[in-house]
């Protein structure tokens, strides 16, 4: 339970700051005495800063899989956000610049865990779509190209980046939270431009030199097609496309 005026700050308005403050709100509303949440941010999504990532991202959906602790974490968050974005209202979907559509993977040179995802999808980081989870057949590789050596085809979805980031900050603000544009010189300073502060959630991103946060080169190209679907090819060397 909180304390009555109490007040839980959440640093950064990318994606998961924007989120985070949600679910917060979430997990707070109900309480007798709700806290006040708060987004501090330097950009907010009506921006479009290059050193603003969330409008500029090449927002799809494809699992990956792996052993490592941080891809089998990230495989649980995936799969909570597949299940969340699912069971929103078609008109949530469209507000927010979501469309479920179907997802193709092809490889030239499969990984072992690809390998190991056709043996049993129930035990791998795509069995939350083994429903329509479908290989195509030799034949059908073939057919697209002599280099293909496995492809796999799945329901998934694909987001309007900038139209999602908005939907998400309206959403935020509509159940009473409130917004501040500010550039923080240190998370301390948190503590002195809002009261009774009890809670700082960090998602700055690579806000404050955070050694494990970096940024990476990637180029989104938007293209007018009348297919909805999701394509994704990974050729012999590795590289996605």
């Amino acid at each position: 339970m909180s304390r009555q005026g109490e007040t839980i700050v959440i640093v950064g308005a990318g994606v998961i700051g924007l989120s985070t403050a949600l679910r917060v709100q979430e997990q707070t509303l109900s309480q007798n005495n709700p806290p006040s949440v708060v987004i501090i941010a330097r950009d907010f999504p009506s921006e479009t800063s290059i050193n603003y990532a969330t409008p500029w991202a090449g927002a799809h959906y494809r699992p990956c899989p792996g052993n490592t602790p941080q891809l089998l974490q990230e495989a649980v968050w995936a799969k909570k956000t597949y299940d969340t974005l699912d069971s929103w209202s078609e008109k949530d979907k469209l507000a927010a610049g979501v469309e479920f559509m179907p997802g193709e993977e092809f490889f030239e040179n499969p990984a072992p865990e690809y390998i190991d995802v056709t043996k049993d999808v129930s035990q791998s980081a795509y069995a939350h779509l083994e429903s329509s989870f479908e290989l195509f057949s030799g034949s059908e590789l073939s057919a697209m190209s002599d280099s293909l050596q496995l492809g796999f085809r799945y329901r998934t979805y694909s987001l309007n980046s900038p139209l999602y980031a908005s939907f998400l900050q309206r959403r935020f603000q509509n159940r009473g939270g409130r917004v501040r544009q500010y550039t923080l010189a240190s998370l301390e300073e948190v503590f002195s431009i809002e009261a009774s502060v009890s809670v700082v959630i960090n998602c700055s991103g690579m806000g404050f030199g955070d050694p494990k946060a970096f940024p990476i080169r990637g180029t989104p190209i938007v293209l007018m097609s009348s297919e909805t679907s999701l394509v994704v090819d990974q050729h012999a060397k590795g590289a996605f496309a």
